[in-house]
């Protein structure tokens, strides 16, 4: 069983016993989840209300987890539809305190699981901690099987484990509009005065929103939206632009999220050979990197598409073209227009974009189909 089946395992454990309020009842399902899913040996190393020494009397740990007599962490249990209070956190830690140093490591199991390493001298509120959600696939809990499984624990990883979830956390959190628009100010304060800056951005709608948690660690995308002579600023990690670079063979899209997930590609003279894909929310078309654009432009293009051919020069400046003109960067246009014409280095007709897709029908038959025949068959309005 792999830890994604394992992690995914404890949360559907969680869930079924989510309403029980028979501590015992949790009890004895988490001891047998930490021996069939992280490989204790239940009962030796699986310990329930294991005692230690706080005041005068014996207070029992819910579950301790031993090597031998030693702790290795211990596990304190609450009925899993209750928010974690200062009461669980200051029995969790009340354990660690009187451990008298043989383990640092605690786990809090109420609505979310918690995992805690003590330091001594530090209160409470200042203990460092990561909050792990019980959801199916979470990339904080695979890790956490793989950190608390039999012959993988150890307190230094697990302290990795915490600080650097939660400065990935402090980062998510830091990742704002008005962060993003900051950075932008702070960038071009060198070159142009804050009002050159402030009317630029006016004309920008900054947004910045969180993808949620993945099998894979999370990522962020940022969309700018704006005219072709801004059409620059992409972000290869926006889930919106990743792409197979593959020209597979496509069934007849039926709606815009569908139509989205085709990959188009034009061809033609110049060494012409490029890929992208339709957005979801607007008419805009990302060209994709790897793209080779037409080497040089017409004389047409030269006079009558003047912002595109700055576009390209910068961008070639920039660095983001290669000398065989292929990009090195995903590039989104706010107009299909648009884009059609930066890689042809042409004018484009409104009514012809020369992109294609491959289109498998239903009879087996793969024809190469143009967008505007798809978007008529389809009858798909973008």
């Amino acid at each position: 069983m792999t830890a994604i089946e394992k992690w995914n395992q404890l949360a559907e454990l969680h869930t079924r016993h989510f309403n029980d309020g028979e501590l015992s009842v949790l009890q004895g399902a988490w001891e047998r989840a930490f021996e069939t899913y992280l490989g204790y040996e239940y009962h030796n190393e699986v310990r329930r209300q294991y005692r230690l020494p706080i005041c005068t009397s014996n207070f029992p740990v819910d579950i301790a987890i031993l090597n031998g007599d030693v702790p290795l962490y211990f596990v304190e249990l609450k009925c899993h539809n209750k928010e974690r209070n200062n009461q669980m956190v200051q029995q969790l830690l009340d354990y660690l305190t009187n451990s008298r140093g043989r383990t640092s490591t605690g786990i809090l199991i109420c609505k979310r699981l918690y995992v805690y390493n003590f330091v001594y001298g530090r209160d409470d509120d200042e203990q460092d901690y990561v909050e792990i959600e019980f959801k199916q696939n979470s990339a904080t809990g695979i890790k956490f099987v793989e950190l608390f499984s039999k012959g993988s624990f150890s307190e230094t990883s697990v302290k990795r484990f915490i600080k650097f979830t939660r400065n990935v956390e402090r980062i998510r959190q830091s990742l704002t509009s008005d962060f993003i628009t900051g950075l932008l100010r702070e960038y071009f304060a060198s070159r142009y005065c804050s009002d050159e800056f402030d009317e630029a951005i006016n004309d920008f709608n900054v947004v910045i929103e969180s993808q949620g948690e993945f099998t894979a660690p999370p990522s962020q995308s940022i969309m700018i939206n704006q005219s072709i002579t801004n059409a620059t600023n992409s972000d290869t990690r926006n889930p919106m632009l990743r792409c197979s670079s593959n020209l597979s063979d496509n069934v007849m899209p039926t709606n815009i999220e569908e139509l989205t997930r085709c990959v188009f590609f034009i061809e033609g003279k110049r060494g012409l050979f490029a890929k992208g894909i339709l957005h979801r929310d607007s008419e805009g078309f990302t060209v994709l990197k790897g793209s080779k654009i037409a080497s040089s432009v017409s004389e047409s293009f030269s006079q009558n598409c003047q912002r595109t051919l700055e576009l390209r020069n910068r961008m070639k400046t920039e660095g983001k073209i290669s000398n065989d003109y292929e990009l090195l960067v995903d590039i989104p246009f706010p107009r299909l227009l648009a884009a059609s014409e930066f890689v042809r280095g042409a004018p484009t007709s409104k009514d012809d974009y020369k992109w294609k897709t491959k289109i498998k029908r239903s009879n087996g038959v793969v024809e190469k189909l143009s967008l505007k025949q798809v978007l008529g068959e389809s009858n798909i309005m973008v």
